[in-house]
């Protein structure tokens, strides 16, 4: 089981589409599908995420909630043959409930 640090949160990104509404195929880069999604599903968020904001009025999601992160953000992890992005609390953009 993966557990997020400190002020961290880990995202299991949603998968990037390959095919278009219009059915048209898309060429990704390998390199580049993990930086090419900007939503996913949150696993673990670390005991102190987002304490730094004041006032602190608690976290901003929970685990399992989909939120959205910045594009770039984080650093990416492999864990059991799955990629999960390990994110700051502040990376945290949008909440989909």
């Amino acid at each position: 089981m993966i557990k997020a640090p400190g002020f961290r949160v880990v995202i299991k990104p949603d998968p990037v589409e390959e095919v278009t509404a219009g059915g048209i195929v898309l060429a990704i880069d390998k390199r580049l599908e993990k930086g090419a999604t900007d939503k996913g599903t949150v696993i673990s968020i670390g005991p102190i995420a987002w304490m730094a904001f004041k006032p602190y009025e608690g976290p901003w999601c929970e685990v399992g909630d989909k939120v959205g992160y910045a594009k770039y953000a984080g650093k990416w992890v492999t864990e059991n043959g799955e990629d999960f992005l390990v994110i700051d609390d502040q990376d945290v953009v949008v909440v989909y409930k």
